[in-house]
């Protein structure tokens, strides 16, 4: 018999997370996508894929600095695949990230996940990753 707290996570289900826009937070937003990917079947391999873009997509939007705003993380469960939202409100003033920045993002997501959309001018990334069971 499965357990309530380690029972697969409905399909549809939106899980949000808000913190403080500064690097040492960021831990929380990578935490929480493992252990959804987790429940969700997903290998460690592909875990560590989603941490890694989750980690790529808050160095893009806090530019490597602390701000006083917050970033918010929306993670979509899929069924078979995880769907990740960050959102940074930084204040008003606050430049947007660098092309060389977005182009590093782009870069380095590209093989850890299937879809990666970085709107660096809203300072909004979101990135899509299906679990794919080992060959049999």
């Amino acid at each position: 018999m499965t357990s309530p707290s380690r029972a697969r996570p409905p399909a549809g289900d939106e899980i949000r997370l808000a913190v403080p826009a500064q690097a040492e937070y960021g831990r929380l937003a990578r935490v929480t996508v493992a252990g959804l990917a987790l429940r969700l079947g997903f290998s460690h391999i592909e875990v560590e894929d989603l941490r890694l873009a989750v980690d790529e997509g808050l160095i893009l939007l806090l530019d490597g600095g602390d701000h006083d705003g917050d970033v918010e993380a929306v993670y979509r469960l899929l069924g078979d695949a995880i769907e990740v939202e960050l959102m940074a409100d930084l204040g008003r003033g606050t430049p947007a990230p660098s092309a060389a920045a977005t182009d590093r993002f782009q870069t380095m997501v590209a093989d850890l996940v299937d879809v990666a959309v970085a709107d660096p001018a809203k300072r909004v990334v979101r990135f899509r990753k299906a679990h794919r069971p080992p060959a049999a």
